[in-house]
């Protein structure tokens, strides 16, 4: 048993801490390919691709902004990154544009979905440690922040689940965008997402604050917990941006709905026909 959670500890932190070349993360481009799926299914893959785009960047990355911006007043570290925002960019336009919806179909076959479900949650973990706790007591720029408990839990809270809120709270998964209570928070008790982020880092906080647990193995602890709670209890569903959309069974491969986007033909051709009805609906006018 030692040994096997030294090996699971050690793969979590190479994982955390691995590229692909030079400074392009291995967990960046594995939480991007989610992000871009979840969203795909959501109704992504039908709207113009700026409006998809932005859907992406702001929920995948949107609670380390929230968290560093708004709590710690200081830039997040992918903000100042040259190799982050791109991979989910390039991320983004291969799964959209590749020939025959390649990249659709490879994400969508159920051992790839597992696989990136459980490597995404090192993602997750490491998003409320690391990035998130880690980041206020230890990685602040401001002193008073580094001193604070309520800043750590803030960090860690927001850092786990705020880029499904603000995604949930401008409704990024809709056709048109508008500001509402967070789908996640208008039910009780709240969505998954944002309860087990606020367990696990006020948990993370204990174990390594109270009880002078390492921090690589309360991460660890961590992960487990969400491999268990969400990779191995509901695999085929990315259960972390459920929220995105209020229609929960839309996150499911079958329900993405898909459309060609080879220039946008499919597009022009409905409103030209939009056009030519309104076109004739006025000369019925007009003779009448």
């Amino acid at each position: 048993l030692v040994a096997a959670w030294v090996a699971l500890r050690d793969f979590a932190v190479m994982f955390e801490r691995g590229s692909v070349f030079a400074e392009w993360a291995v967990i960046d481009w594995v939480h991007a390919a989610v992000v871009v799926s979840a969203l795909g299914a959501a109704g992504g893959d039908r709207r113009p691709w700026a409006q998809s785009l932005l859907a992406v960047i702001i929920t995948a990355l949107g609670g380390t902004y929230l968290s560093n911006v708004f709590v710690l007043a200081q830039p997040p570290s992918w903000l100042t990154s040259d190799a982050v925002l791109p991979a989910y960019v390039i991320t983004f336009f291969v799964h959209r544009y590749a020939p025959r919806d390649a990249y659709h179909r490879l994400v969508s076959l159920p051992a790839v979905r597992l696989a990136l479900n459980v490597l995404d949650n090192v993602s997750w973990a490491t998003a409320i440690t690391a990035w998130g706790v880690d980041k206020a007591l230890l990685g602040a720029e401001h002193e008073r922040a580094r001193a604070s408990l309520v800043t750590a839990f803030v960090t860690g809270f927001f850092s786990g689940c705020g880029g499904g809120l603000l995604s949930g709270a401008f409704s990024l998964g809709e056709d048109k965008w508008h500001f509402r209570t967070p789908p996640a928070l208008a039910r009780s008790p709240p969505g998954f997402a944002p309860t087990i982020a606020a367990i696990l880092t006020a948990c993370y906080m204990v174990a390594t604050i109270g009880l002078r647990v390492p921090r690589d193995d309360a991460r660890l602890a961590v992960l487990l917990v969400l491999w268990l709670a969400d990779s191995f209890y509901s695999p085929q569903v990315w259960r972390r941006f459920a929220s995105v959309t209020t229609d929960y069974a839309a996150t499911t491969p079958t329900a993405r709905p898909r459309r060609r986007h080879g220039g946008g033909g499919g597009q022009r051709k409905q409103q030209q026909q939009q056009q030519q009805q309104q076109q004739q609906q006025q000369r019925k006018a007009k003779s009448q």
